[in-house]
Parts: C-alpha cells; sequence; structure tokens
C-alpha cells in the first residue's frame, strides 16, 4: 500500500516542505510541495503543521490535506508502471494550479496517443470540418500497439522521441516485426505528428523531432488478380457455399473498385438509378469521400441474384485464400505473411493465394480498368486524389502500356487515313 508523509530538511529556517510518496520497495520518491515553514511551526514527529493558530498556518494544513487526497486519487487512477518522479511533480504542480489543463497532459507517448484518439471528434480534419476519420484513429490505434509491443514496459516519453530513437524503432519493425517499408515508415510519421501535436500543446519535445524522417515510398510487392486470373476463378468449381459467397464478393469487388470494409457493407440500399443508369452509392469509410460507380456487366451480374451474404472481413481473408488456392492461383510471388506466435510478417516467395487478402479487390479493379476508363473517372471510383497516387497503388509497369498506347496509336491512324480517302461530292446543276 502506498504511503504519503510531509517531511522538511536542513537547517534553514523557513523550511521547505517535501512530499514523499512510497510503496514497499516498488518506489520511494521525494518531491518538493513548493510550501515553507518555520521550524517552530513543524512537528517532525508527526510530519505536519505542529499549531494552527493563525489562518496562515491553517491555510497551509488546508493544502498539505488537499495535496494529500489529490495524490491519493490520482495515483489509484493511474497504471502502475505510469508512477515515476514526473508523474509525481506533475500532480502535485496540477493540484496547485500551477499548470494550465494542457500542462497536466501526459507527456508519456502512449498516453498521449491515447488523447488524441479520446479528442478525435474534435479535431480538425483535412476536410475544413471537426473529427478525424475512423481510419486516420484507426492509423493511431496501430500506432499505439507497436509502440507498445517496442517499449514493453519502458515508458517513453515525448522529450525522448529523437533520430536514433526513429531508427531503432524502424529497424524493428522491420527486422523483428516483419512490417513493409510503407507500412513502418507510416508508423514513424504518424508517431513523429504525435508528437508534434503534444509540441503545441506546451509539452517538451527533442530538438531533433523536426529532422526524423518519416517519408513515403513506393508500393512494394503489389498483388492484384489479373483479367485472367479472375476468370480462371470465376470457372473453378466450388462445392462449399461459403467459399461460393467469398468469391461474389470478390468478383464485385474486382469491379467496382472498393476496400474490404467499404465492399462488404454494401447492400441493396446502396443500388440507385441515376440519369436511368443502375449504379452503386456509398461514402467511403476513409476519407469521407461519396462516390457513385456505375455498374459494370460482371457487377449487375452478381447483384442480380441478390447481394452475396454478409461476412467480416477476416472471414473474407480466410476465404478469399482458400477461393484462390482451388483456382490454383499459385504463381511465386514476393510478398509477406504472418508467421510465428507474434504474427510478424515475413518477407519471401510464395504461392501468390498464400498472398490474397480482401485488399486485391480495389488493387485489381484500379489495375485492370486503369488503361481501360478514362483516368479521371478511375479516380472518382476508386477515391484517389491525383494520378501520381494512383499509379503508386495499381499494380503496373511501363511495359504494361505498350499494347495499349499502340492500339489507340494505329486506332488514331486509321481513323485520320479514313478521313482522307473519303470521297467529297461536288454540286454539278441545282434544280
Amino acid at each position: 500500500m502506498a504511503t504519503i508523509n510531509y517531511i522538511t530538511r536542513g537547517n534553514t529556517n523557513p523550511q521547505t516542505i517535501y512530499l514523499r510518496f512510497k510503496q514497499g520497495n516498488t518506489f520511494d520518491m521525494t518531491k518538493s510541495t513548493g510550501y515553507v515553514i518555520s521550524q517552530e511551526n513543524w512537528s517532525t514527529t508527526k510530519k505536519c503543521v505542529k499549531v494552527l493558530n493563525d489562518a496562515e498556518l491553517k491555510k497551509i494544513d488546508k493544502n498539505l490535506t488537499e495535496l494529500k487526497n489529490h495524490i491519493s486519487t490520482a495515483f489509484n487512477n493511474t497504471e502502475l508502471h505510469h508512477i515515476n518522479s514526473d508523474w509525481l511533480e506533475n500532480e502535485i504542480k496540477t493540484c496547485k494550479g500551477e499548470v494550465s489543463s494542457n500542462k497536466a497532459l501526459s507527456d508519456v507517448v502512449t498516453d498521449y496517443i491515447t488523447h488524441i484518439m479520446d479528442t478525435a471528434h474534435t479535431r480538425p480534419n483535412s476536410k475544413g470540418g471537426l473529427g478525424l476519420s475512423r481510419s486516420r484513429v484507426n492509423s493511431y490505434g496501430n500506432l499505439l500497439q507497436m509502440l507498445k509491443a517496442y517499449q514493453g514496459k519502458t515508458d517513453n516519453r515525448v522529450k525522448d522521441i529523437d533520430n536514433t530513437f526513429a531508427r531503432n524503432f524502424l529497424n524493428w519493425m522491420l527486422t523483428i516485426k516483419g512490417s513493409s517499408n510503407s507500412y513502418a515508415l507510416k508508423i514513424i510519421s504518424d508517431l513523429k505528428t504525435t508528437c508534434k501535436d503534444a509540441g503545441y500543446n506546451g509539452i517538451e519535445t527533442h530538438t531533433q523531432l523536426g529532422s526524423i524522417k518519416a517519408h513515403s515510398t513506393k508500393n512494394e510487392n503489389i498483388i492484384y488478380l489479373s483479367t485472367n486470373e479472375l476468370e480462371q476463378i470465376e470457372n473453378t468449381p466450388l462445392t462449399r457455399a461459403a467459399l461460393i459467397n467469398a468469391r461474389r464478393w470478390l468478383i464485385l469487388g474486382s469491379h467496382i473498385g472498393q476496400r474490404g470494409n467499404d465492399l462488404l457493407s454494401l447492400n441493396e440500399s446502396n443500388i440507385n438509378v441515376r440519369n436511368g443508369i443502375e449504379v452503386i452509392e456509398l461514402r467511403q469509410a476513409k476519407g469521407s469521400k461519396d462516390v457513385v460507380i456505375p455498374l459494370p456487366h460482371k457487377a449487375r451480374e452478381i447483384i442480380a441474384q441478390g447481394f452475396p451474404t454478409k461476412i467480416t472481413t477476416q472471414t473474407f481473408n480466410k476465404h478469399l485464400k482458400d477461393v484462390c488456392k482451388i483456382a490454383k492461383i499459385d504463381t511465386p510471388t514476393i510478398g509477406r505473411i504472418s508467421q510465428g506466435k507474434h504474427k510478424n510478417r515475413k518477407l519471401g516467395t510464395y504461392p501468390k493465394h498464400m498472398l490474397i487478402g480482401s485488399h486485391v479487390c480495389r488493387r485489381s479493379f484500379a489495375s485492370n480498368y486503369y488503361t481501360t476508363l478514362p483516368t479521371p473517372l478511375l479516380m472518382r471510383i476508386t477515391g484517389h486524389s491525383t494520378e501520381s497516387m494512383l499509379l503508386k497503388y495499381i499494380g503496373k509497369s511501363s511495359m504494361d502500356y505498350i499494347q495499349p498506347t499502340s492500339g489507340y496509336y494505329n486506332l488514331k491512324e486509321a481513323k485520320e487515313a479514313a478521313a482522307k480517302e473519303t470521297p467529297h461530292l461536288r454540286v454539278v446543276k441545282r434544280n
């Protein structure tokens, strides 16, 4: 059980009153309260104000009682591994009103990440409104879990985040956790954003924070299903109803280009007719973008039989691997799969079906339709803001555009040649 006592030190007069906070062998901390008292008015045996014969002494005694109660309550509401000298000093200042509400924010990085998530609904977003998107909050959740796994029982503070910490954290994610370059750098970027936000609120940051590198990288080993592979999957006999249902979601998703969560949340209410054209309308969870998708033939075929049965993303991912395995989608492909007790993702070459998940729907749509749909229309459906973002996302190389580009040139030249060969009629006589 924790005990809280007051002591004075030295032979000066008046003396400073110190708070001693102790719990067995776990911790023993002493911090100045900032209050002073004359030696003759302090009882060293009872550890309290000796006499209460004037207003000033009564005020000191009252303040010490309130401080003791405040520390006791704060201790009961704080996880044990957060209790340290800085915590005690901050609580003393908070009780005395010497710090603003911003200053009272914990400077422990994991605490501050939690603070951002708790206040997400009040934070400005990229749309000029209030409230972070669900995907943005999820990103902070990923950062929180990754940082907790990395630091263990250590509580790193905002001021501890420097270049060395960032490099070591990044290296751990890449080598121990098996994270991709892009994912690990995204975590570092979110960590940097967290610390900068803490700095805006008066929490001390490291002088190297601004120089931490958290640039984006080109997506690695993009996995998508070609039109031939999708046709191979469609023509593969399946007997399990669950796998047939997952295949229907896959085919639908590969022709409307939405993320797994958005895809699996669709139902009949998302179908509308605009200007005589059947479309799917939805608001994407990431970025809160409203999209309207004219339905291609394959998507209409799926929906004509009724929407596939609802399933979770986890179930969808599992069944997709089974479907693609049965369909012999087994081209050796570079990618990452989770392995071991801690589900660390290991980079290697695996049969392609082992790497398939819900992400494949949107990537397949974007990759297969890139040279078919005008790019601005494709971006309206996928939700990409710029063509450069789209090109980083899809699984195409420059060689993939030789045939479509050549075909376009041939068609253009044929039209021009036909126009030149068209005979022109001359009016000889008017009646």
